[in-house]
């Protein structure tokens, strides 16, 4: 009698199996192009990655250059920095973009598998691939662009007489704090004679 349920039970499982394994292969498929629409999104973090760095040590050298590197020497200066920060995203980025790449597929996979079930993955996928959203995205950059050249007209008689002041009073605290170190600053005595 055991023998039997478990010859049955066997039985039934290996009928299930298939239709789950065509289910699963189904879904890892859907998966695949999930993230290959998403690779601009993925590659856009990946040159994120790449660029946050040097643009942080482009701003701290360019503040060097000027306080520090004499005037004759300050362009030739500044392209030597340049050249090396671009000598830098040029290594790194496609080691940045291969673990992306790579991390991507292993680190979402599994997230988007328990998380949707396949006719959802079915659903973002057709979505995402819609000719409508991919005409919509091409034209969100000149979208932006228009909406951020009438926001800055709009908004520039108001805000320019604020940014004017600001930059009016921190001229001021500067000055100040110049003039009070100058002050400050114990007086050289004559050279005796």
């Amino acid at each position: 009698m055991l023998k039997k349920l478990v010859l049955t039970t066997l039985v039934a499982l290996s009928a299930i199996s298939p239709a789950a394994q065509a289910q699963s292969a189904a879904k890892k498929e859907l998966i695949g192009k999930l993230l290959t629409l998403q690779q601009p999104a993925i590659d856009a973090a990946a040159r994120s990655i790449t660029e946050q760095q040097p643009m942080q040590m482009a701003a701290s050298a360019r503040r060097l250059i000027m306080e520090s590197v004499p005037e004759d020497k300050r362009m030739a200066t500044a392209q030597a920095v340049d050249a090396e920060l671009k000598k830098y995203v040029e290594t790194a980025g496609p080691m940045i973009q291969a673990s992306a790449n790579k991390l991507a597929t292993t680190t979402m996979t599994p997230a988007i598998d328990e998380k949707f079930t396949e006719d959802e993955l079915r659903t973002l996928v057709s979505i995402l691939d819609s000719p409508v959203l991919k005409k919509y995205q091409s034209l969100l950059p000149e979208l932006t662009d228009k909406l951020l050249d009438k926001i800055i007209a709009d908004a520039r008689p108001n805000v320019d007489p604020a940014l004017n002041k600001a930059a009016a009073n921190i001229r001021q605290i500067l000055a100040n704090a110049t003039s009070n170190s100058a002050k400050s600053a114990p007086a050289k005595q004559p050279a005796k004679k």
